[in-house]
């Protein structure tokens, strides 16, 4: 299958974090070192801020500037914990994307449970959930507890597992000898027509040792119905120039 790279939204888990500069410090004997992410004048960045070097955030969300109107935001009065990024665009209704990073200590989802959270219309949750089990990955024996508290969040926002259309791993292993393995998912709106079941990009695709997956977000379908309801209004009569049919515009 060919695949578009012109991708709109990405959500990382995981990032590379770097040193961006090194700054001296007359009152400090160590030099203050400035630690982030890449970043480009085409993409906004939405990450929180990490109090420390050694202390990296495990997610990081790009949306492309062309989509700006869309107003997205961090939302952290929402969803306040440090491996949870949820983004959200409106057009008079907010819809939610919810990028997550789960350690093995499952301390995301223990954040769901442990904490009300009133959001509805959630397009998509997807990350690394850290979780194997037999359901999934063909290759693994056993079922893991946690894969239910994962599954009883996702039913919590109306959500359904993604099927991959392709059935592969995600997450492949550092050494040959070991086996690849199934812990990045993806949940998506229940029953809705315009989501359909992503898919995973090869393994050569990027250099990392976890799977893409690629889905189409439709764009909001009373949105498009009010642009043309908004052309059909326009007056043709009075545009006698171009400065005219500008400011209609």
């Amino acid at each position: 299958m060919e695949v578009n790279k012109d991708f709109d939204i990405i959500l990382i888990q995981e990032p590379s974090w770097s040193i961006l500069q090194t700054i001296s410090s007359l009152s400090n004997k160590e030099s203050k070192i400035i630690v982030g992410v890449l970043n480009h004048s085409n993409w906004v960045t939405f990450t929180r801020t990490s109090s420390s070097k050694n202390n990296y955030l495990h997610v990081i969300s790009y949306i492309n500037v062309w989509l700006s109107s869309l107003y997205f935001s961090f939302c952290k009065d929402i969803l306040n914990y440090r491996d949870i990024c949820c983004c959200f665009f409106n057009n008079g209704i907010e819809f939610f994307l919810l990028n997550i990073y789960s350690d093995s200590n499952q301390l995301a989802l223990k954040y769901f449970k442990d904490t009300e959270v009133d959001i509805w219309k959630v397009l998509i949750m997807t990350g690394d959930f850290n979780i194997r089990d037999r359901d999934r990955d063909s290759d693994y024996p056993f079922h893991f507890t946690y894969s239910n508290l994962l599954f009883n969040i996702a039913d919590s926002f109306n959500l359904s597992f993604s099927h991959s259309i392709h059935q592969v791993p995600t997450r492949y292993a550092d050494q040959e000898k070991n086996s690849n393995f199934v812990i990045n998912l993806m949940f998506l709106w229940l029953n809705s027509l315009e989501l359909n079941n992503h898919f995973i990009l090869p393994e050569q695709q990027f250099p990392s040792d976890h799977a893409f997956f690629i889905i189409d977000i439709w764009i909001i379908e009373e949105f498009i119905s009010d642009i043309i309801k908004c052309f059909k209004e326009i007056n043709t009569i009075q545009l006698s120039n171009k400065k005219l049919l500008e400011n209609i515009v």
